[in-house]
């Protein structure tokens, strides 16, 4: 920990068995800066690189490995300046390429001229990179963006009405570089998945809701098993909180009814939005294995047996 506030919020290893992590904390003075961690395989730290903008709140939302063992960082910043210029300063989506010894490749924010985040990010087998994330400039829409390795915008797109409006959380590739996407609608509460092939076509879409409009569907994580199946996380509230895993063919298929949900065919309205893309202004620290104040403690929690139910 550093500061009075500090959350892992995302993590990924490599070849080598070297865990990354991206880190945030507290917005308070040389504390706002996010922090991006390595460690040796037997969990020693390693070292670890700092990044900041004017004591601006930095959030880490996700990191992904190409490769080549390089680092992609995404997320979002408070108050930062749009690359359009203007004079307008918002929060702003941002990806930072690292090299594996965590040296700064580029940097970019990405954004309309109110407020942004990026949310996951994944890599294709040419280490192009996907970002997915929200953005409200004229009306609030889920976007979806493709850069190449060398941090050049490729294509954006946005959709701005149900049922696929709202959040993007997650996204990761398959073997022949389609980009599988979850989210949730900002009306309706629900979930969704849509399907894009490489060059931003849109492939397919699909939603997974009850029949009771107060429940809420929550996808948080999506992965891809040895025969790439989409293996989903989330949550499913209907008063209480429950948690849900979900196993899906990647064609679209199997739609119809599920225990209680319902998993159907939806194909919104893709826009190519006008969000910005330019170099960042972040401030990168001098690699460091002191960590200032940070520290690392060994913690043994007790987990009870939990309940599981299964609803198909």
């Amino acid at each position: 920990h550093w500061g009075s506030s500090t959350g892992i919020q995302a993590a990924a290893s490599n070849s080598s068995n070297q865990l990354y992590v991206g880190m945030s904390g507290s917005s308070n003075g040389s504390s706002s800066r996010a922090r991006v961690l390595r460690t040796n395989t037997s969990m020693g730290i390693y070292d670890e690189r700092g990044f900041y903008y004017n004591n601006k709140s930095i959030s880490v939302k996700d990191l992904c490995i190409d490769s080549s063992g390089n680092i992609i960082v995404v997320g979002k910043g408070d108050d930062h300046p749009w690359p359009g210029g203007g004079g307008v300063d918002t929060d702003m989506g941002f990806v930072i390429k690292f090299n594996s010894s965590l040296t700064e490749q580029w940097q970019k924010v990405i954004g309309g001229s109110s407020a942004t985040q990026i949310n996951g990010c994944s890599v294709d087998s040419s280490d192009n990179i996907y970002v997915v994330g929200a953005d409200v400039t004229g009306g609030n829409g889920s976007v979806v963006a493709k850069i190449n390795s060398s941090g050049t915008l490729q294509w954006q797109r946005k959709i701005t009405a149900n049922d696929f409006r709202g959040g993007t959380f997650d996204c990761i590739n398959d073997s022949s570089d389609n980009l599988y996407v979850i989210g949730k609608a900002a009306t309706g509460q629900y979930g969704w998945i849509n399907k894009w092939n490489s060059s931003g076509t849109f492939q397919w879409g699909r939603t997974w809701k009850t029949s009771t409009t107060s429940e809420e569907q929550d996808f948080t994580r999506i992965k891809l098993d040895s025969n790439e199946n989409l293996v989903i996380s989330g949550s499913h509230y209907d008063g209480e909180r429950t948690a849900m895993l979900m196993k899906l063919p990647n064609d679209g298929s199997l739609t119809g009814t599920h225990g209680i949900f319902t998993y159907a065919v939806s194909t919104p309205s893709v826009g190519t939005p006008t969000m910005d893309f330019g170099n960042g202004p972040y401030t990168f620290a001098t690699p460091s294995t002191s960590f200032d104040n940070l520290s690392l403690t060994s913690y043994n929690p007790n987990f009870n047996t939990p309940t599981v139910v299964d609803i198909d």
